[in-house]
C-alpha cells in the first residue's frame, strides 16, 4: 500500500480505530498525514514498521490529530526525536508505547515521561542514542 491507497482510507474510514502498517515500502508521510487528519478522532492504535519514507512529519500530524491514541508501535530509522516528542505531547491517553527507532535521543524519553501519564507498557529496542541521563 502506498500514499494514494492510505489517503483513500483516511477519506472514507471515519470510524477507523486500529491501523497496522508493516513493510509498506511505497508509504510516506502523505498517507499517514491523510489518515491522521481523516481518522484522528477515532484512531486508538497505530503501528508503523519498516516504512522507510515515513518521517517525523507524519508523526507530528498524528500528535496533532489523534488525541485518543492509546497504543503506538514504531520501528523506523527515519523517525527522530521530534516525531516521538510530538506524539508524546499530543496523545495524552497513550498507555502502550513500543519504539525501535535508532535515531531517537534522551530528549524524547524525557517528554514521554512528562507527558504520557497513562503509560502502562513501554518497550524500547535498539536505541543507540540514549545515555545514562
Amino acid at each position: 500500500m502506498g500514499d494514494c491507497g492510505l489517503r483513500a482510507v483516511g477519506e472514507s474510514s471515519k470510524h477507523l480505530e486500529e491501523l497496522n502498517l508493516k513493510f509498506c515500502e511505497g508509504l510516506g508521510d502523505e498517507g499517514i498525514v491523510a489518515v491522521a487528519e481523516g481518522c484522528g478522532k477515532t484512531l486508538k492504535s497505530l503501528g508503523i514498521a519498516s516504512c522507510a519514507r515515513v518521517t517525523d512529519v507524519a508523526l507530528q500530524s498524528v500528535g496533532a490529530n489523534c488525541q485518543i491514541l492509546e497504543k503506538l508501535y514504531l520501528e523506523s530509522e527515519s523517525i527522530r526525536t521530534a516525531g516521538v516528542t510530538a506524539i508524546a505531547e499530543g496523545c495524552p491517553r497513550l498507555n502502550s508505547l513500543q519504539l525501535k527507532c535508532i535515531n531517537v535521543t534522551d530528549e524524547a524519553l524525557l517528554v514521554v515521561g512528562q507527558s504520557c501519564l497513562s503509560l502502562e507498557t513501554m518497550a524500547l529496542f535498539s536505541f543507540q542514542k540514549f545515555t545514562e541521563r
